[in-house]
């Protein structure tokens, strides 16, 4: 436990002031925000396992009667990863899968739970899109659409992002269109009277920032961000643990960090909140999300930057790959590896590189020279693995992935076939004098620079003499020109 010390006296409401008899220096208190570290972390998330699991259900569900649905797939996203927590995340996923109940909280939230736990989930996101209504979602068929569920409807429709595209996008734009000029959202569009709800925002502020190919406007991000870092209070919290939870986990997401605070990470509160049975209220549903927004404390290590030089590259030329990569986590990372593969993942090893440690926030530029000796295709496609050792618990292990695709050019080409030679006149005679006219193309995917030619007479395939020579060049590829060779007979 970590203390600090605060000035302390008392006063007497008889209009009068005493000191205390003894001289009372300091009162010491928990000093919020010392102990938050990874050791404390685990610790709370370990006894944060153990009662939910506690609480499971011979059927595999959790929570409350009533909220069974939302309460398990909440667990579930909160537990998913976690080896220690089976076989009690196989039960509540097999009751997600079995579940009857249909709407849009608890589709989409068993959407990403199950997808969480590598299961397939094309034909609930294809059942979630009958729930659309006017721009956005609501709860139920034909019910009017609230903004709450219609982000969550985009957090689930991203887990397939190319296919539901043009849906994500509408939602966006809708989501977008209702935010309200403090940056935060309510509930449903269009009530002038309503306010903006600090969990409604973090939620929607989260599923903004979900998808990878559509991106929202900079601007809106940072008003949500905004808004929420203004409801902070002074122990970093949020309010309670619900909310902070929520908040902290939506401002991870959308890239911030605790710098972008004004009380820093509210972790020390949500972990000085935590009641000695491992829980937070009691209530599964606060504690898997407490639980979700503990494992979003760490470091993460994220691939930002590929850039090649030449861009594109001759096999056989040297190619110089720089690779950046940022630690978008809150804690410090440790030096890491970074590994350059040809094509995939799994394809050839070009290259591994040391990634010194990085503070959150930090960021590292590491280079290394690429042998592109031998290859062949019109592409040389390159992938960065950070923390390719995968020594690294992080809270998204997405980003660790970086692409980068070359052209592979092929050289320069000069090429002379016998139908580019004619002759001017085109059938000269003896004694006369006659030009030589000889096509020149490159064929290759380079410039061919400026380079000798020589015209020469031939006997039975062997050389007897030059009969002209010269320059020709540079040349672009593809491009062509006529060399002009005056001869006489």
């Amino acid at each position: 436990m970590s203390l600090k010390c605060i000035p302390f006296f008392c006063r007497i409401s008889k209009g009068w002031f005493c000191w205390l008899v003894w001289w009372v220096t300091a009162l010491c208190v928990a000093a919020p925000g010392l102990a938050s570290g990874p050791a404390e972390v685990d610790s709370a998330l370990s006894s944060a396992e153990t009662w939910i699991l506690s609480q499971q259900e011979l059927g595999g569900g959790l929570g409350s009667w009533e909220l069974t649905p939302r309460d398990t797939a909440t667990a579930v996203l909160a537990l998913a990863g976690r080896a220690s927590a089976e076989p009690g995340l196989t039960q509540a996923a097999v009751y997600l899968t079995g579940s009857g109940e249909r709407n849009t909280p608890f589709d989409a939230r068993r959407a990403l739970a199950l997808d969480a736990t590598e299961r397939s989930v094309a034909p609930i996101l294809e059942d979630l899109l009958e729930f659309e209504n006017g721009g956005g979602y609501g709860a139920f068929r034909a019910y009017h659409s609230n903004l709450l569920d219609t982000a969550l409807a985009i957090e689930a429709l991203s887990i397939d992002e190319a296919t539901y595209l043009l849906e994500i996008n509408g939602l966006l734009d809708y989501l977008q269109l209702h935010q309200r000029a403090d940056g935060g959202w309510s509930f449903v569009a269009g009530d002038a009277n309503a306010t903006s709800d600090l969990y409604f925002t973090a939620e929607i502020l989260a599923a903004l920032a979900t998808p990878e190919q559509l991106v929202v406007g900079q601007s809106v991000i940072d008003s949500a961000s905004v808004f929420l870092a203004g409801r902070q209070l002074a122990d970093g919290g949020f309010g309670d643990p619900l909310s902070s939870a929520v908040a902290y986990r939506a401002l991870r997401v959308a890239g911030k960090d605790d710098g972008d605070l004004p009380f820093g990470s509210p972790i020390a509160s949500l972990l000085a909140a935590q009641q000695t049975d491992g829980s937070w209220q009691g209530d599964v549903f606060t504690t898997a999300e407490v639980m979700r927004a503990l494992r979003r404390h760490r470091a993460d290590l994220a691939v930002v930057e590929m850039a090649a030089d030449p861009s594109s590259v001759i096999p056989g030329e040297p190619l110089e790959l720089s690779v950046t990569v940022r630690n978008r986590g809150s804690l410090e990372a440790p030096a890491s590896r970074l590994a350059i593969h040809r094509e995939d993942d799994d394809g050839p090893l070009l290259a591994e590189l040391d990634v010194p440690a990085l503070l959150a926030g930090g960021e590292a530029t590491v280079d290394t020279p690429i042998d592109t000796e031998g290859m062949t295709g019109p592409f040389l496609d390159l992938v960065a693995l950070a923390d390719s050792e995968d020594l690294l618990d992080e809270p998204d292990e997405d980003d660790n992935r970086g692409f980068l695709r070359i052209d592979l050019a092929t050289p320069a080409d000069w090429a002379v076939a016998s139908g580019d030679l004619s002759t001017l006149p085109a059938t000269p005679r003896p004694d006369t004098s006659f030009d030589l006219l000889a096509s020149v193309r490159n064929l290759g995917e380079s410039t061919v620079p400026s380079s000798g030619w020589e015209l020469v007479r031939t006997v039975a395939g062997v050389d007897q003499e030059v009969l002209a020579s010269g320059t020709v060049g540079p040349l672009e590829p593809g491009a062509a020109t006529t060399l002009v060779v005056p001869l006489s007979l």
